[in-house]
């Protein structure tokens, strides 16, 4: 086991070069890690010795090149980010042939949510007949995705500036097949979310559920469909590990809520193999009444929100 020195506080630069300032009132841990140690858990040991609560703040591991190489490399070199499995395998490289700190700067998520605020200006009344056509209405908002104002789900938004104003404005929108009840977020800067169908079974870094049951279920559904079986690896309120059924497999899913809980994001999804197929087979999830229910739902759609997946399964057995 390697002992591995964090240090919490933010990097400045200053005088052409980088510069870390340490935190003097969240100060430093010794933790101990080796090859074995996935960069999940041990983001998790960084949480629980600095009491950080993972749905207020988010955290960035960084270091800086040893001397002997800085001394090759200009002063203005950016520092190493640490942000996956394989850049902290490097990192454990390093630190074994010098000695190196791994910087911790915390970041406040409540931050990032401010940035996610969509504006929506007012259109402006050009028709001279007085009635407002739906689709036009917001047709001059262009987005980054090159889609039109009809494509918009504004109840994903959480405001609707006209609906607050005018409460006899409120557009009515087509109704359309909704058959799943997560979202995902497109882009970083952007609050734009966009509806999945259950056909598009798979997983994606960023989807959102609305709680924890629901992605665990979403889960169920992929495991019957592609003919294999999951683990869960750690369950807590706070965070979902799961992985592969067969052991050594790199197929693995980690969500964990961000500011609305009980909401889960998915953080990381490795969705490739690496164990037997006819392992995989052997061990794989048999669709149960409840799955076939959910799958059949949403295939004939058009239900109301009083039928539930266990009366679509009582029908089909008679």
């Amino acid at each position: 086991m390697e002992e591995i020195i964090i240090v919490c506080g933010k990097w400045r630069f200053e005088k052409c070069r980088w510069l870390f300032v340490v935190d003097a009132k969240r100060g430093s841990r010794i933790l101990e890690a080796d090859d074995s140690l996935n960069y999940e858990n041990f983001i998790g040991m960084v949480f629980e010795d600095y009491g950080l609560d993972n749905r207020v703040y988010d955290v960035e591991l960084s270091y800086m090149f040893p001397k002997k190489i800085m001394q090759k490399l200009p002063q203005d070199t950016p520092l190493v980010y640490v942000e996956n499995y394989r850049q902290f395998k490097t990192f454990l490289g390093q630190s074994k042939a010098d000695m190196l700190r791994l910087c911790v700067e915390v970041k406040d998520k409540m931050d990032i949510k401010k940035t996610l605020h969509v504006e929506v200006p007012k259109a402006e009344e050009n028709d001279e007949d007085g009635n407002d056509d739906d689709e036009s209405r917001f047709d001059y908002c262009d987005d980054s995705d090159e889609t039109d104002s009809g494509d918009e789900n504004f109840s994903a938004y959480r405001m609707m500036p006209e609906e607050e104003e005018e409460e006899e404005e409120k557009p009515i929108l087509p109704i359309k097949k909704i058959a799943s009840t997560f979202y995902v977020s497109e882009g970083n800067a952007n609050a734009e979310f966009v509806k999945f169908q259950l056909s598009s079974l798979d997983l994606a870094v960023r989807q959102c559920y609305e709680s924890k049951e629901e992605l665990e279920t979403r889960m169920k559904i992929l495991t019957v469909v592609q003919k294999f079986d999951f683990d869960v690896d750690k369950s807590t309120p706070e965070l979902l590990t799961v992985k592969c059924l067969v052991d050594g497999c790199s197929w693995r899913v980690r969500a964990t809520p961000i500011v609305d809980y009980p909401r889960f994001h998915v953080r990381q999804y490795i969705p490739n193999h690496t164990c037997s197929v006819t392992e995989r087979s052997a061990r794989s999830r048999q669709a149960t009444h409840e799955i076939l229910g959910l799958l059949y739902k949403d295939f004939v759609c058009g239900v109301g929100p009083t039928v539930f997946p266990m009366h679509v399964a009582d029908a089909l057995n008679k």
